[in-house]
């Protein structure tokens, strides 16, 4: 038969001991955290920034193209250009 727990005081969890198997363990709230943490070392290698303007990798400019798609932006011009003018 068991004793009986009447008596005893009971156990208290220390700061790094965890209550139970999925609990999280407890941290002190008086540690500082850490200002900053790396997480994965950005590899220095590999980025290269490159401008696209004068990149190979970007194609060839085609004037007569961006002045077919990009002829919207005139007309947008002359409209407000002409709304500023009625103020």
């Amino acid at each position: 038969m068991r004793a009986s727990n009447a008596g005893r005081k009971p156990k208290q969890v220390t700061p790094q001991e965890k209550r139970g198997k999925n609990a999280p363990a407890e941290l002190s709230a008086k540690k500082r955290v850490p200002r900053h943490k790396q997480v994965v070392a950005p590899n220095r290698e590999a980025y290269k920034p490159r401008d696209p303007r004068f990149s190979e990798l970007s194609g060839h400019f085609n004037e007569d193209l961006f002045g077919k798609t990009y002829n919207f932006v005139s007309d947008i011009e002359k409209v407000n250009l002409c709304l500023d003018l009625w103020e």
